[in-house]
């Protein structure tokens, strides 16, 4: 059901492994109660002077992308996510058949060190997400302060992507609260959910899921303008990884306090571009006891079940674009 991508678009001190490789380096296992493991995994030599060592990791993507316009529901039912200095994990939907970030991009859990999970949408025109809607939709909630409302995407300009207020929770909360993160997403906008373990319902448990009653587990909502998002979103394959470092992780190093609490703050500084260089890189690859057991402590999704919904009339999911290239993005 999914296909192992190896590019590393965001300068980090990971190196994603095929499917076979991360399955014989345990970076992919199943655990005693059926659940999926996928983790960082040993530190390895590159060949590369300017980035001599990385640690093993893996990007999963889905081999099926599913049209949001005609309505989706993902679903992810976890025991842990990873978290800790260096680690920057992402859950997330994306089209692969345009150049990002054309097609769309959502990220449904994704955050770094110990910063808090920014849920957002990117885009490659302008499209507003309608603050009215918002207001209301997220009354009594307590939530963090607002980011962009128009989900144009172009770092160069400054442009990030739109970022509702929401409730902002970071890994180290979300390892330790398991349960399910969910999207649901159709022409209208998307709905993000975190679901308890021990209050999960009885319409989902029955995989006959009815997120309009799961209200009080809104987490982010993105109700998107007609007018400038129409057809803004392709077919979303969905998207499992941990990156290290790199351009979130490593950048802002030094406005974790759990990253600067490692002591790897001298003599080096947030150089992504100079792994040898950079404060995070020389954390995460450290052959330090403790960051070794650190990793193999917190560094791991632990996944019982990953499952899409769409209702009867929805558009039939296709291959995904990755899928039919072999694990290729395009550039």
């Amino acid at each position: 059901m999914v296909n192992v991508w190896m590019q590393d678009d965001t300068h980090g001190a990971q190196r994603y492994l095929t499917k076979d490789q991360a399955f014989k380096n345990h970076v992919i296992s199943i655990s005693n109660s059926g659940s999926a493991i996928l983790r960082i995994g040993d530190l390895i030599p590159t060949g590369d002077p300017g980035a001599p060592y990385k640690r093993n990791s893996v990007m999963i993507h889905s081999n099926y992308a599913w049209a949001p316009a005609t309505g989706m529901l993902v679903v992810m039912k976890y025991n842990h996510v990873p978290y800790g200095a260096s680690i920057w994990p992402a859950f997330w939907l994306m089209n692969s058949d345009n150049v990002w970030p054309k097609g769309g991009e959502f990220d449904i859990m994704e955050y770094a060190n110990d910063e808090a999970s920014k849920i957002t949408f990117h885009a490659d025109r302008n499209c507003m997400l309608d603050n009215r809607k918002l207001g209301y939709c997220m009354r009594g909630k307590h939530m963090g302060g607002p980011g962009p409302s128009n989900c144009n995407t172009n770092y160069w300009r400054n442009l990030f992507g739109c970022r509702p207020r929401q409730v902002q929770k970071n890994g180290q909360w979300y390892a330790k609260n398991p349960g399910v993160m969910a999207a649901a997403w159709d022409d209208a906008g998307i709905t993000v959910y975190h679901i308890p373990e021990n209050r999960i319902p009885a319409d989902l448990k029955d995989d006959k899921p009815r997120p309009e009653g799961w209200g009080e587990f809104v987490v982010a909502y993105l109700p998107m303008e007609h007018h400038s998002c129409k057809n803004i979103a392709q077919p979303q394959e969905i998207v499992l990884n941990i990156a290290l470092c790199g351009d979130w992780a490593g950048n802002g190093w030094f406005r974790s306090g759990e990253a600067r609490r490692t002591g790897f703050t001298r003599g080096c500084g947030p150089l992504i571009f100079e792994p040898t260089r950079d404060c995070c890189t020389q954390f995460a690859t450290s052959r330090d006891h403790r960051v070794e057991d650190m990793f193999r402590r917190q560094a791991y999704f632990d996944i019982d079940y990953l499952k899409v919904f769409a209702p009867v009339h929805a558009q039939t999911p296709q291959t995904s674009g990755v899928k039919r290239r072999g694990g290729q993005l395009l550039h």
